[in-house]
């Protein structure tokens, strides 16, 4: 100690090595926990767009395989169908749908009443479907495809099919997997099946 009460400088000196040096220690600790966050919001993000591709590429699958009427005429496709999706726009599918073929779930008659309501919307849309008016009854359907019972008097003549679509899409790049269902209905003349 000099005389004014004050410690030696070169005492001190490595006190303050030590102090620096725990100081850097906890500063690096933080730092490197705020990269393994960072890290991990990453991955989950990047899981989060692998999984709603999927989503999209199966939803765009349904809605192209849906849109095609030869999808749910007999016979039916007896061969899964691919539908791809090109996410970037360079012309390269990037995500594949599977279409497993339809399944019919139930063929059950119109009721007149269900047919007169459908004709009133179309008139009230300004839009014209025969095909509601052929339901009614105003012409016979062909022949062949009514039931053995034949049609009651005033009854309508077309059935409502339900249908069950269902698109997979596995992704292998990114582990992203998901399966999506769509209900259908078709309308389809009385006594038409559900095919087998």
């Amino acid at each position: 100690m000099n005389k004014l009460g004050v410690k030696n400088p070169a005492a001190q000196s490595g006190v303050v090595l030590v102090v620096v040096l725990v100081m850097l220690g906890i500063f690096m600790l933080i730092v490197m926990s705020l990269i393994g966050s960072s890290n991990i919001n990453v991955k989950i993000a990047g899981n989060q767009q692998a999984r709603m591709e999927a989503q999209v590429a199966a939803r765009h699958g349904l809605e192209s395989y849906i849109s095609n009427p030869a999808n749910f005429a007999v016979p039916l496709p007896n061969a899964d169908s691919f539908i791809g999706v090109d996410f970037t726009g360079d012309g390269n599918t990037d995500l594949f749908a599977r279409l497993l073929p339809p399944v019919c779930n139930a063929s059950v008659p119109m009721e007149l009443n269900e047919i007169q309501k459908n004709i009133q919307d179309d008139v009230a849309a300004g839009q014209f479907s025969s095909e509601w008016y052929e339901c009614l009854g105003g012409t016979p359907p062909p022949s062949g495809l009514l039931t053995d019972a034949g049609i009651a008097a005033g009854s309508a003549w077309c059935s409502v099919m339900s249908w069950n679509a269902t698109a997979d899409v596995d992704n292998e790049l990114t582990g992203a997997q998901t399966t999506m269902h769509q209900g259908v209905q078709q309308t389809a003349l009385l006594g038409t099946p559900c095919p087998l």
